[in-house]
């Protein structure tokens, strides 16, 4: 069986879907399975005719379309996968769906008829899917994300002392909520809280308004930014801090791999829950709704036992954080790929 992956981002780009579908390349590796990541430039007729004739007489190919990821824009094309590709095995990862409009939601009603199946990192999302497209024959699977990054060992094998340090980890860019995280450590410094803080995570654009707000309130309060580092040098840094405060504007949610790696690394995360917050994220995470009630939450945080705090759901966590390790999560689609 040759496993093709098709993503439209570039292999130096900064994109999740496209970090995910390496990540899951190398576990399928891993166990012994061909595969191979096709990242098209431009989804168009023509390419995805390129794709149909250099594979078109070999035998057992499962194709699989990442959606959505950086560069593929919102092309129809896509659409013409389960059609034009030379096989009968065409699954789809939908990523997202239920923030799409209803025109780029019936792209996939193609999909919903002739792919093998469809794939969700959450419940939410595939249910959001059923209600728009009722009608479909793939099969609805769930198989949660990954962490991106991976708890590196240091190399005396000694855990890192963890310091009373507040921190902000993912994407910098708009809608990530990160004014909310710049207004609780003000809030947090005008009352004399004694703690480190910082920002950790990739910048989209360091050109925009907010990164100049988030480079001014660095220097007025103390905020040490650790943008664009390695995975093991994000990884000694979340093992280093107490509380990280990750305000979704939509909620918690399967789909962050970002909270993941805070909550695999032993960070107690401070966010907002919705209707989108599965229930072990609930018990597993502390819910805020107001910047006065993240900073009261926070200070708390700072002051308790954290040993004690973390122990009440400790086996949920456990339990959970397995089910996202990229060796099961590689078992799951080699399940359905040999269905």
């Amino acid at each position: 069986m040759k496993i093709v992956f098709l993503i439209a981002a570039a292999a130096d780009s900064r994109c999740g879907v496209g970090d995910y579908t390496a990540k899951l390349a190398e576990a399928l590796r891993e166990r012994g399975q061909d595969v191979v990541i096709e990242r098209v430039g431009t989804w168009s007729l023509s390419a995805i005719l390129a794709l149909r004739k250099k594979y078109s007489g070999q035998k057992d190919v499962v194709f699989h379309l990442q959606y959505p990821s950086l560069g593929m824009g919102h092309s129809l094309t896509p659409a013409l996968l389960p059609l034009l590709l030379p096989s009968s095995a065409v699954y789809v990862t939908l990523h997202e769906f239920s923030i799409f409009s209803k025109p780029r939601q019936l792209i996939f009603l193609s999909h919903a008829v002739l792919s093998k199946s469809m794939i969700f990192s959450n419940d939410y999302e595939k249910v959001a899917f059923r209600n728009a497209l009722p009608f479909q024959r793939a099969a609805l699977e769930i198989i949660p994300i990954g962490n991106n990054i991976e708890v590196v060992t240091p190399e005396n094998g000694l855990a890192v002392p963890r310091r009373q340090r507040v921190i902000y980890f993912g994407q910098l860019g708009e809608d990530k909520g990160i004014d909310f995280f710049l207004s609780t450590v003000q809030a947090l410094r005008g009352q004399n809280v004694d703690f480190e803080a910082a920002m950790i995570g990739a910048v989209m654009d360091h050109d925009t308004p907010l990164m100049k707000q988030v480079r001014e309130y660095a220097d007025l309060y103390n905020i040490e930014l650790l943008f664009d580092r390695s995975s093991a040098e994000v990884s000694k840094e979340l093992a280093q801090s107490k509380v990280a405060i990750l305000p979704f504007p939509d909620g918690i949610s399967d789909k962050r791999g970002s909270a993941l790696a805070c909550l695999e690394h032993g960070v107690k995360v401070v966010t907002k829950h919705s209707i989108k917050t599965p229930e072990w994220l609930k018990r597993t995470t502390t819910g805020i709704e107001t910047p006065d009630e993240c900073t009261a939450t926070v200070k708390a945080l700072l002051d308790s036992n954290f040993a004690n705090e973390m122990a009440p759901e400790t086996s949920l966590l456990e339990v959970e954080i397995a089910r996202r390790k990229w060796p099961s999560i590689a078992d799951e689609h080699l399940r359905l790929y040999r269905n």
